[in-house]
């Protein structure tokens, strides 16, 4: 499936990405994830689905989704993409602006799973 993806930079609107996933209904709107961005890791929010993409383009992969960070509703997407639009910044920028910076860390959420993975062993 492909989601578009709203990223913390200036001037960029969302990136598409490939998530593999083994349910297509599943609603992913609003997921936190853990994205390859100028090759590194980076935390982004789910604005949603893509219907369509071209053939020839290879899309880079979602790394993980964060299960740490609650899923964020539709009124707050909504909220976020008006004061995106009032504000003349990118949905990512206004979004990210709203968080605390350890949330925004993606290590904050690699920490997080390491840990989830040794307590399941």
């Amino acid at each position: 499936m492909i989601v578009q993806v709203a990223v913390d930079l200036p001037q960029i609107g969302p990136l598409d990405y490939e998530l593999e996933t083994d349910n297509k209904f599943e609603e992913v709107k609003g997921r936190w994830v853990l994205i390859p961005l100028r090759n590194k890791l980076q935390i982004g929010l789910i604005l949603g689905k893509k219907v369509k993409i071209s053939s020839h383009v290879k899309l880079k992969k979602v790394h993980s989704i964060v299960t740490q960070l609650p899923k964020m509703n539709d009124r707050w997407l909504s909220f976020a993409i008006f004061a995106s639009n009032y504000y003349h910044k990118s949905i990512g920028q206004t979004v990210f602006s709203s968080m605390p910076r350890t949330l925004k860390d993606h290590k904050t959420h690699l920490l997080g799973q390491k840990k989830k993975q040794r307590n399941t062993c």
